[in-house]
């Protein structure tokens, strides 16, 4: 039975599809996604400066929360983690609940019901911008102890330094007015409060989330 021969300097042909695949996908998110170290980030500071205050010395254990879009952390020994304002492990960007809705303060209709263990998972960026989405308590909720709970969209921005969540039609149009994405207001209806599948259509083609996969799908073919 003949056998092939690896001689040095020669790379099998299915080898080199594979660095070629890789090689395009890493162009790919690079050149589009926010990227950030790995590490813990004690404060909104050094987040800002994209500079982490600790590296991750064991990996953590980030697990959904049952019932919720928020993440809970755990250490090593099984210790929730609380005192970081972000957390970004393996590309996974996780922001604090309490301190994002601490940042947000300033728009009373913002009110979170998490924990202080609770973080958010950014679902998408590109160079200036992560998206994460949470639920939004009515003040019924806030006050009486139940009542509706309504999914929200928030973008923190780099370029503004800023947090922005959108719950009114006007609180996103306003964004896209600000960052030059006027062709976007007419994926919106025209009803004051925000339909939430409607700002989910937005936010993925501002971010050109749908573009993205596209390029993907087209370099898996064209690894084959």
């Amino acid at each position: 039975m003949s056998r092939i021969k690896f001689f040095p300097g020669f790379i099998p042909c299915k080898t080199l599809l594979i660095i070629i695949f890789s090689f395009s996908l890493n162009i790919l998110f690079s050149q589009n996604e926010l990227r950030l170290q790995d590490g813990l980030y004690y404060t909104y500071e050094d987040f800002l400066k994209k500079s982490p205050s600790k590296k991750i010395e064991a990996p953590l254990k980030i697990k959904n929360r049952l019932g919720s879009a928020s993440y809970t952390l755990r250490d090593e020994f099984g210790k929730k983690i609380t005192e970081y304002f972000a957390v970004v492990q393996n590309d996974s960007i996780l922001l604090s609940a309490k301190a994002v809705e601490k940042k947000l303060s300033s728009n009373k209709k913002v009110i979170f019901k998490n924990k202080k263990t609770d973080y958010f998972l950014s679902l998408g960026s590109n160079l200036e911008e992560l998206y994460f989405r949470q639920y939004n308590n009515s003040k019924s909720s806030k006050y009486i102890g139940f009542g509706t709970a309504t999914p929200t969209s928030i973008v923190f921005s780099y370029k503004f330094s800023k947090f922005y969540i959108f719950i009114e039609r006007l609180e996103l149009v306003s964004y896209l007015n600000e960052n030059n994405r006027t062709d976007l207001i007419q994926l919106l209806s025209k009803k004051r409060k925000l339909n939430f599948r409607e700002a989910i259509n937005v936010m993925e083609n501002f971010l050109e989330l749908k573009k993205r996969m596209a390029n993907i799908i087209y370099v898996i073919i064209a690894a084959k």
